[in-house]
């Protein structure tokens, strides 16, 4: 009976539009293959709402009784499950990033303090970096995600060159000194790479769209933002608890252009 009706109600002008979305066997007509039936949601005005909804969709689905079991499938779902894992995902990305970026520079700058002083800026850059996006009101998006990643590399270019040149100066200077030598002698071209990474995204914030300007201001906060731990903070930081030894047996200046001299003249009385 109920195959009946089913067939009388298909066929009924008002319903026809319904014959689409089910499909019975081709052997026996009292065998339904597939159906499927449209819902929509109401008032999903941000993304913890949307994200609640989706959920609860799939508690449904998952609960069914029906074999095989039910799913829900629409485009928008596609946006509703990046608001569900963009969070954890941001948070696996930038850690494993941060993580490669401090392996490396554990290598490179071999003494523990030094990468210590710069896992501990990295942070302070990288909570700033998430403040930013509540001060712009930049929801965190795959747009906003993939530049949060990308800002660990760059963000490191500000620091690690100078923390390097501290630990290669002479150590009979004292961590004041040596801090000023590492921000005279590395200080311009960091200041020159930040300026010229800023004048290339500027055209960007006359851009109409939202995903150019978003980049803009995410990068030009990189920038400043890097730029200020890594030339202002980084230096005083150094100053007061920067590593006391030197890299290798460095000679100062003066010894080092002595000994030189020396050798080239032992070198001209030869010939």
């Amino acid at each position: 009976q109920f195959f009946t009706a089913l067939e009388a109600f298909l066929s009924e002008p008002l319903f026809e539009r319904y014959q689409a979305d089910i499909s019975f066997s081709s052997e026996e007509n009292n065998t339904i293959l597939f159906s499927r039936i449209y819902f929509q949601h109401n008032q999903l005005l941000s993304a913890e709402i949307r994200i609640d909804a989706l959920n609860e969709i799939s508690d449904i689905c998952d609960e069914s009784t029906l074999d095989p079991k039910p799913f829900a499938a629409t485009f928008a779902y596609q946006l509703f499950d990046l608001y569900r894992i963009i969070v954890p995902e941001t948070i696996r990305g930038m850690f494993l990033a941060l993580a490669a970026v401090l392996l490396i520079c554990a290598v490179l700058l071999v003494q523990p303090i030094s990468v210590l002083i710069l896992t501990f800026l990295m942070g302070f850059i990288i909570v700033s970096l998430l403040a930013s996006l509540v001060w712009f009101d930049i929801d965190l998006n795959s747009i906003a995600t993939t530049n949060l990643v990308m800002s660990i590399g760059l963000i490191i270019d500000y620091s690690a060159h100078i923390i390097h040149f501290f630990g290669t100066t002479d150590k009979s200077l004292s961590r004041d000194e040596r801090a000023t030598e590492a921000l005279l002698e590395m200080g311009p071209p960091i200041l020159m790479g930040a300026f010229t990474t800023f004048a290339g995204v500027i055209p960007l914030s006359f851009a109409g769209n939202l995903i150019f300007r978003t980049f803009f201001k995410q990068f030009a906060t990189i920038v400043m933002v890097g730029s200020f731990h890594g030339l202002m903070v980084l230096p005083v930081v150094l100053s007061l608890v920067g590593p006391k030894h030197q890299l290798g047996s460095a000679q100062k200046p003066e010894t080092l252009s002595k000994s030189m001299s020396f050798k080239v003249r032992e070198k001209d009385s030869t010939l």
